[in-house]
Order: C-alpha cells, then sequence, then structure tokens
C-alpha cells in the first residue's frame, strides 16, 4: 500500500515525502530515494524514531506489518501516539472492520481485530484522521 500512495503523491508535484524503511541503504529504499522520495530509518516498534521521523510532517498514511513481533494494535497506538507528539495535522489510516463486529462474534481474525482497536483508540485521543477500509 505504501508504494502506490508514494507513487500517487510522486505524480503531484509540491509534496515532500518522506519515506520510513528499517533500512535506508536496501534497494528498494535506494530506488526509492531515486524517485525523489526522503528515505528516514524507523522502526514500528520505537517510538521515538516515529516522532522523530514525523517531525514537521502535515500528514502521515499508517499502515502496520500483520504477523511481526509487536501485533499491529501496538504498531498503530505508536503511530498514533507519535503523531500526537509531533502535532501532525492528518493521520491516514489504512484499517479494516473487526470481524467479530460484522459477524456477531462468529469469527474472529487477529490482523482486523487488531485494526479496528487503533480505530478506537484514535477517536479515544482525538487524533484528526481518515479512515481507509481498503477493499471492504
Amino acid at each position: 500500500q505504501g508504494g502506490s500512495v508514494i507513487s500517487a503523491l510522486l505524480a503531484h508535484s509540491g509534496y515532500t515525502i518522506r519515506g520510513l524503511t528499517r533500512d535506508p541503504h536496501s534497494p528498494s529504499s535506494q530506488a526509492l530515494g531515486a524517485r525523489g522520495v526522503e528515505m528516514v530509518a524507523a522502526s514500528l516498534a520505537d517510538p521515538a524514531s516515529l516522532v522523530s521521523a514525523f517531525k514537521g510532517a502535515y500528514a502521515v498514511f499508517g499502515v502496520t506489518i500483520p504477523w511481526s513481533k509487536e501485533n499491529e494494535t501496538q504498531q498503530g497506538k505508536i503511530m498514533v501516539d507519535a503523531c500526537l507528539a509531533d502535532r501532525v495535522q492528518l493521520f491516514l489510516w489504512s484499517s479494516q472492520p473487526s470481524a467479530a463486529a460484522l459477524s456477531k462474534g462468529k469469527y474472529t481474525i487477529r490482523s482486523m481485530e487488531d485494526k479496528a482497536a487503533v480505530d478506537e483508540y484514535i477517536k479515544a485521543v482525538g487524533q484528526p484522521a481518515v479512515f481507509f477500509w481498503l477493499g471492504a
């Protein structure tokens, strides 16, 4: 998803795009850098790295990494907290609805529950946000 967002933003001049990566020297990071993206080392598990990376940003597009050591709820909350710390004006959040809520408790899908929990957290802490339910 992030790559598609970057391509769309690069098609419209006037935006400075900062991409976050664990390794700014990786071939994919270098390729994005060659396209004009400022690549910054950061981790969804490291709140301080996100606060540093989000500094001065108007908006942040947030996407989590499923099946990582940290669950998507933790990753999302860390991003939201970094946005609040940096007074980011808009958080664009790639989310999904709760499968448990949609199925009245019949089905539970961890990734969907994690993302839905972040939706509720965003609302509770008052971070201005747009919620994207891609494919929903």
